[in-house]
């Protein structure tokens, strides 16, 4: 005969809370104990007993595998046995939450009031996410500029379909090779945090560099001059877990979550369910519980360069 539904659900709180009780615990399913004000065993579905500073401490923790949210009525019945068998602490965990009723009534009773989440299970599936926050430094445009380095001839640096000025070699004044301009303007973007700063930027790639022309070598200061803009996100970030949220403070308890993976690319193109831009971070009507600054890449390397370039189309 398969076993109800609601039977598992309170066999499986009963399993997750003796990984979660301290040592010394007695944990107890299907537990009865003789009320004192209706003189009659009360069944309760799970008892934890515990001493404390040689107090004997009992909590006792109803579960409810229901369709529609937890009411007043069945909290009424729950504050009414909490009361009968002398609880030191009752919990209540559902699989569909509460009526604001309800938990006004758990609240002034100091019963605890939980959800069981579970994104894993297909017998109590959850989807659960938490707010997010993205703020995204973005590296809108940037160009160089080229000027001369006095007492050496000059002339403007070549380029052609093949060879944009971004991936022009510079080399040094001993002619030892530096770099494409794109790779050194990369090294200066990650390890200089003063350039990160949203508005028009400047940045001096070379003071005085070579470019090699054939046979000319062009003497030459390099200039980097950026456009740069801070842009924020806000969203739901989906999170795997298997656990509880309290419903009287909104927070979750778990052992351990994982969070989705996050495309902040696709989220500033619009292409993310439930994602918008937001022009202040500190105007939030919603707390974030998470968040995450995200800077424009640049290569560092000539690897990197090569991986970033677009395919040739000769």
């Amino acid at each position: 005969m398969t076993e109800p539904k609601w039977k598992k659900f309170e066999k499986h709180i009963h399993q997750i809370h003796a990984q979660l009780a301290p040592v010394g615990a007695k944990l107890a399913y299907d537990d009865k104990i003789m009320g004192f004000d209706s003189k009659t065993e009360r069944q309760i579905e799970i008892t934890i007993r515990y001493k404390l500073a040689n107090y004997e401490i009992l909590l006792i923790i109803d579960c409810k595998d229901y369709a529609q949210p937890i009411d007043v009525v069945d909290m009424g019945a729950f504050k009414s046995l909490a009361i009968d068998v002398r609880a030191n602490k009752a919990v209540m965990i559902t699989t569909n939450g509460y009526t604001p009723s309800a938990i006004e009534m758990a609240r002034s009773a100091g019963i605890e009031t939980r959800t069981y989440l579970n994104t894993g299970s297909s017998d109590w599936p959850s989807v659960v996410s938490i707010p997010a926050l993205i703020s995204q430094l973005n590296l809108d445009t940037w160009m160089v500029s080229f000027s001369p380095v006095p007492g050496f001839p000059w002339r403007i640096p070549p380029q052609s379909a093949k060879m944009t000025f971004p991936y022009i070699e510079v080399f040094g004044t001993d002619r030892e090779p530096l770099g494409p301009i794109v790779v050194l303007l990369g090294k200066k973007w990650h390890q200089d945090e003063s350039l990160q700063i949203p508005g028009e930027q400047a940045v001096t790639i070379g003071e005085h560099v070579v470019i090699k022309d054939g046979d000319f070598d062009i003497h030459t200061k390099i200039t980097a001059h950026l456009t740069i803009s801070l842009r924020h996100y806000l969203g739901p970030l989906g999170i795997q877990m298997d656990g509880f949220r309290d419903d009287q403070n909104n927070s979750i308890i778990t052992k351990e979550l994982s969070t989705d993976a996050l495309d902040p690319a696709r989220i500033a193109r619009g292409e993310m369910p439930g994602w918008n831009e937001i022009p202040d971070k500190e105007d939030l009507a919603v707390k974030a519980l998470f968040g995450m600054f995200v800077v424009s890449a640049l290569p560092e390397t000539i690897e990197e360069m090569n991986n970033m370039m677009p395919p040739s189309t000769t």
